[in-house]
């Protein structure tokens, strides 16, 4: 059985660093404070609170009932410990205090991460035998701790040591000062400040060693080589070809820092080597595999959680390999199969596949004859493309307001916009976030003022209008398009396709996507090239429009069939996550939810959160603090008439209000079929950790 290790610091860079090579071999349980780093197998607990309540702490630690308890928690920040003793005390002394004595209490093995910072002996390679000394508040109070640790039981270990590696963070730990000498901003060194640096990697396969073995005690973990502050750096520098680094070289005594510092800090490791027969390799080696191992982390550390992403499987790699040893990469087979199985799917009569959802927006109002006398109006909340499409066709589109709720077309005040501009052709309802909603009112002002449709389906695949019947077949509209963009609902990694029931559009939608040539020999205008003796040429093809080249691969296609086999998965998936999502912040007073209602109706593709965003509280600085912990949002859609081009053609957003009030206040958290319950939980407390704070 695994041991179970409870970490206290895991956000730091041992701490992080511990869990990414220590994940697979022990179980961890990580406790967090402010904030979180995410590891998909790691079970995260808010143990220690202001109060440090020791009966608390030490019902929660009971209740995890760890076999470990290692302290990596620290203030290191020197110069602050000396301006802020206070804080500097109770996160260096009394934190590893409780720890150690509920670890006495409940017979946990504690083991604790210190420092170098005690001696002032004119001494090269201290023992941990050597006298220490207390220059300073951080080494006042993590020798302190020592003490008590060591005096609590004979079991704990105590790790003295000066490490580099790599944060999680780009703004911390030797992460900053690599950007720092890339970028040759003026740095301050010394060149008679000495320490022994161990990689953290080489430091966690240490501590590793330590809890197999059992040992315990006090021992310096660090390096071979004493080094200057200053011979380090340049060794960096040195490692990432920066040359001129700016660089100004002092000593100790002529630095401008707050609090005193023992100028030789260079300790033996000689008892831990001996102890665990092990050989450490030097500084040279160690910064090497440091940089050798910067992908290794990136990937290693939390897989990054975005707001969408595809999911993709062995059955889906075969069957593009499928493909890719057949004799048609392009337009074989497969895309006709492939087109049959969507219109099956939604219940259209044909499905015309295309290189993407523009292509096929752009086909579908070139079918319909929208010009420049011909208007489409839509929603300003969706993609460039959607009224894109119509620009290509000359026609400058309108923009209709959305309902507050659900998101889609006010029918009210589309209704308001089609009486008063004569010129309107044709309605792009937007079926936002995967919702389609008011089609059978909007198909009633169709039939009314002589209109057609095109559904902007691009979120949307598998939902359900509010009949129960598959949005894609068409009951409202005359075309539909839906996308096969990696982060929609089917990834095909890029592609489209259009549904109609309509003959006449069918035939004219295939003809488009390839240059508008005619596969019908009826329909051959220039017959004196077409046929000799009656019949049809071999080397004949014909272009009776302006098309495009709009057609879809079969290696596409390949992979948006094989994805329909587990749509309804993909859409159980999805809706469970929303869910979940909606369960959690119906009682939260500081946000609200959109489209809650209508989960089973939509396709879920995206989920979006209605934050009333300030100046404490801006939407930057909450996707930033998110981004930190490796959550990524986005904000779906900055309204079209604010965008540049757009302005420029004379576009405002008045009439617009609802459109404008939501895009101030939304923001889509990930959802995403592999999204799990415990990257769920971490996005859910991160976003209440910052928001409440």
């Amino acid at each position: 059985m695994k041991k179970k290790i409870l970490i206290f610091g895991g956000t730091g860079t041992l701490g992080s660093n511990f869990i990414i090579n220590s994940q697979e071999k022990y179980n961890l349980v990580c406790n967090f404070h402010k904030t979180k780093i995410f590891f998909d197998k790691v079970k995260y607990i808010k143990i220690l609170d202001k109060k440090f309540d020791l009966l608390k702490i030490e019902n929660k630690i009971k209740s995890i009932n760890p076999n470990i308890i290692i302290n990596f928690a620290a203030l290191t920040d020197i110069d602050y410990c000396e301006k802020y003793p206070t804080v500097s005390k109770n996160i260096n002394l009394i934190i590893p205090k409780i720890l150690s004595k509920i670890c006495k209490k409940l017979k946990i093995k504690f083991i604790h991460t210190s420092t170098d910072q005690f001696y002032k002996i004119d001494k090269k390679f201290k023992n941990e035998k050597d006298k220490t000394s207390n220059l300073n508040i951080y080494a006042k109070h993590k020798l302190a701790a020592e003490k008590i640790i060591l005096k609590n039981s004979k079991e704990n270990v105590v790790i003295r040591t000066n490490f580099f590696g790599h944060s999680l963070y780009k703004n911390k730990s030797i992460n900053k000062l690599i950007e720092k000498i890339k970028f040759r901003e003026k740095l301050y060194l010394f060149d008679d400040y000495y320490f022994t640096p161990i990689y953290s990697f080489e430091l966690v396969e240490i501590i590793k060693k330590i809890i197999e073995k059992k040992i315990c005690g006090l021992f310096n973990v660090v390096g071979n080589d004493r080094i200057s502050k200053y011979e380090f750096t340049k060794k960096i520098a040195n490692l990432y070809n920066i040359s001129n680094p700016n660089f100004e070289v002092s000593n100790l005594k002529e630095g401008k820092l707050f609090a005193k510092r023992n100028k030789d800090l260079s300790l033996s490791n000689e008892k831990i080597k001996k102890l665990l027969k092990i050989k450490i390799p030097s500084i040279d080696e160690q910064l090497k595999k440091f940089t050798e191992y910067d992908t290794y982390v990136k990937t290693k550390k939390l897989s990054q959680i975005p707001y969408g992403k595809h999911t993709i499987n062995h059955q889906d790699i075969n069957f593009v390999k499928k493909i890719l040893k057949s004799k048609n990469l392009t337009q074989g087979d497969f895309i006709k199969e492939t087109e049959i199985k969507i219109a099956n799917y939604v219940g259209s009569k044909y499905a015309v596949a295309v290189s993407s959802a523009t292509a096929g927006l752009h086909l579908s109002y070139m079918a319909l004859g929208i010009s420049e006398r011909k208007r489409v109006v839509t929603s300003p909340i969706t993609f460039l493309s959607t009224s894109n499409a119509a620009l290509y066709c000359g026609s400058m589109p309108l923009f209709s307001d959305i309902e507050k709720e659900n998101l889609n077309l006010s029918t009210e005040k589309l209704e308001d916009l089609i009486k008063k501009n004569k010129d309107i052709s044709c309605i792009t309802p937007v079926h936002f976030a995967g919702l389609s909603k008011n089609m059978r009112e909007i198909n009633y002002l169709k039939k009314k003022y002589k209109l057609k449709i095109v559904e902007d389906a691009a979120h949307a695949l598998g939902a359900k209008y509010e009949c129960g019947s598959m949005v894609g077949s068409c009951k409202y509209s005359d075309l539909c398009v839906f996308s096969f963009h990696p982060v929609k609902i089917i990834a095909g990694g890029e592609g489209g396709v259009i549904t109609t029931n309509s003959d006449l559009l069918y035939k004219k939608l295939t003809s488009l996507r390839t240059h508008g040539v005619i596969q019908d020999s009826t329909k051959f205008k220039n017959k004196a090239i077409a046929f000799t003796n009656n019949q049809i040429n071999n080397w004949y093809y014909e272009m009776n429009d302006l098309g495009y080249h709009y057609r879809q691969t079969d290696i596409h296609s390949a992979l948006i069939y094989s994805q329909m086999n587990r749509i309804n998965y993909f859409l159980n998936r999805r809706k469970k996550i929303a869910d979940y999502y909606d369960d959690y912040f119906k009682n939260i007073k500081y946000l609200d939810l959109y489209q809650k209602g209508f989960r089973e109706f939509s396709s879920n593709h995206l989920y979006i959160i209605n934050m009333k965003f300030n100046r404490k509280l801006s939407r930057n600085y909450l996707m930033n603090e998110l981004n930190k912990r490796n959550i990524f949002t986005q904000v779906h859609y900055i309204p079209l008439p604010l965008q540049w081009y757009y302005k420029k053609l004379g576009y405002k957003m008045k009439g617009l209000e609802n459109s404008f009030e939501y895009y101030k206040n939304c923001l889509s958290l990930p959802i995403y079929t592999d999204l799990s319950i415990n990257k769920q939980n971490y996005i859910i407390d991160c976003l209440e950790e910052i928001i409440t704070n």
